[in-house]
């Protein structure tokens, strides 16, 4: 959804989250915060400031929208609540603990009210855990401060690596192996895996590689977000791998210097199989 008007009516929010509830029944689902950037803008701007900005970012700076889309999240969660399971929110774009701090605020206050509205006690809502979405350099070297305040993490691979290696957004795919196999992105995620003390999730290109997935758990990564069309064979490799020899991988892949090092390591490993 990247129309603003529909961010603005919080009746129809409301529809379409419950239509994508009351679908996916029982599954967990996590809603990503509204992430536009210059390169993915809105298709209807009308009173929307500052374009500029991305993720939370954008977020903050137009905060009607913010608020809009945390509410319809929480009553469609409050109206579906006996046909779900566990529903949570992820802050996109996140480099600063401020930015956690403040859309924790919006998300306590909106549970009060609509306690109120609905005349309900407020712990009988279904709790709403919020985590971060870890895409810059910044949100992982602040990462013990925004595990203060955050309830789980997600690292989105495909910013966090054109960022790391100082590559525009709209650059080159993960699939180009230049940068898919760039050992200093690997370093910055097992910086998560090491100190996150929380659940820790990949998604973006490279948590579907069949070559990159043996690495990714042997850094400690313990859930992978991938397209559906992948799901089977990403599923069948995870059940031939063994951890032990995923961490030894990893080891040795922490210790690469160069991107075709690492490549022809985890060719080797998957030659293997």
């Amino acid at each position: 959804m990247k129309d603003s008007a529909l961010f603005n009516n919080i009746h129809r929010q409301i529809e379409v989250y419950s239509e994508l509830l009351v679908e996916l029944g029982d599954k967990p689902v996590t809603f990503r915060l509204l992430d536009t950037s210059p390169e993915k803008p809105l298709l209807s701007a009308s009173g929307i400031r500052d374009q500029h900005l991305a993720g939370i970012r954008f977020l903050l700076a137009n905060p009607k929208l913010l608020q809009s889309q945390i509410r319809s999240i929480l009553e469609a969660v409050w109206i579906n609540r006996e046909r779900t399971a566990r529903v949570q929110l992820m802050i996109p774009m996140v480099s600063r603990a401020e930015e956690l701090i403040q859309v924790r605020e919006i998300l306590l206050d909106t549970r009060a009210e609509i306690a109120s509205d609905h005349d309900i006690p407020l712990p009988s809502l279904p709790p709403v855990p919020l985590g971060v979405m870890l895409e810059t350099p910044a949100a992982i070297l602040m990462l013990r401060e925004l595990g203060e305040h955050a309830d789980f993490f997600s690292i989105g691979s495909n910013d966090l690596a054109q960022l790391v290696m100082g590559m525009p957004r709209q650059s080159q795919s993960l699939t180009d192996d230049h940068i898919s196999f760039q050992p200093a992105l690997y370093r910055m995620i097992h910086q998560v895996t090491l100190h996150a003390k929380k659940e820790v999730t990949i998604c973006g290109e490279i948590a579907a590689r069949l070559d990159i997935i043996p690495l990714l758990l042997g850094l400690g990564i313990t859930k992978l977000s991938v397209a559906p069309a992948h799901l089977a064979q990403c599923h069948q490799l995870i059940q031939q791998l063994s951890l032990p020899e995923c961490r030894l991988l990893a080891e040795k892949g922490l210790h690469c210097s160069f991107a075709s090092e690492l490549h022809q390591l985890l060719h080797d490993f998957q030659a293997r199989l």
